[in-house]
Protein backbone atom coordinates (compact mmCIF):
# COMPACT_ATOMS: atom_id res chain seq x y z
CA UNK A 1 0.00 0.00 0.00
CA UNK A 2 2.63 2.32 0.43
CA UNK A 3 3.04 2.52 -3.71
CA UNK A 4 0.32 5.20 -3.36
CA UNK A 5 1.89 7.41 -0.44
CA UNK A 6 -0.68 6.02 2.14
CA UNK A 7 -1.02 3.28 4.59
CA UNK A 8 -4.67 3.43 5.03
CA UNK A 9 -6.20 0.35 3.30
CA UNK A 10 -9.43 2.32 1.48
CA UNK A 11 -7.36 5.52 0.40
CA UNK A 12 -5.38 3.13 -1.25
CA UNK A 13 -7.86 1.26 -3.16
CA UNK A 14 -9.49 4.50 -3.66
CA UNK A 15 -5.79 5.58 -5.04
CA UNK A 16 -5.76 2.47 -7.77
CA UNK A 17 -8.71 2.88 -8.85
CA UNK A 18 -8.55 6.31 -9.63
CA UNK A 19 -5.26 5.11 -11.26
CA UNK A 20 -7.22 2.60 -13.49
CA UNK A 21 -9.37 4.75 -14.57
CA UNK A 22 -7.21 7.64 -15.64
CA UNK A 23 -5.04 4.87 -17.69
CA UNK A 24 -8.06 3.38 -19.14
CA UNK A 25 -9.26 7.01 -20.21
CA UNK A 26 -5.88 8.04 -21.75
CA UNK A 27 -6.09 4.19 -23.67
CA UNK A 28 -9.17 5.22 -25.15
CA UNK A 29 -7.68 7.98 -26.03
CA UNK A 30 -4.55 6.52 -27.81
CA UNK A 31 -7.06 3.96 -29.59
CA UNK A 32 -8.94 6.87 -30.83
CA UNK A 33 -6.25 8.90 -32.46
CA UNK A 34 -4.99 5.48 -34.01
CA UNK A 35 -8.25 3.96 -35.94
CA UNK A 36 -8.86 8.02 -36.93
CA UNK A 37 -12.26 8.82 -35.24
CA UNK A 38 -10.62 11.93 -32.89
CA UNK A 39 -8.52 13.81 -35.26
CA UNK A 40 -6.47 17.02 -33.49
CA UNK A 41 -5.82 20.27 -35.24
CA UNK A 42 -2.96 22.20 -35.68
CA UNK A 43 -4.33 25.19 -34.24
CA UNK A 44 -1.06 27.18 -35.07
CA UNK A 45 -1.58 27.15 -38.76
CA UNK A 46 -4.82 28.89 -37.67
CA UNK A 47 -3.92 31.68 -36.23
CA UNK A 48 -3.67 35.18 -37.56
CA UNK A 49 -0.58 37.10 -37.20
CA UNK A 50 -0.77 41.33 -37.20
CA UNK A 51 1.76 42.54 -39.13
CA UNK A 52 1.52 46.42 -39.39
Amino acid sequence: MEIFGTTVKARAVRAALEDVVKRHRRQVGIDMLKSGELVIEDRKADTVTDTA
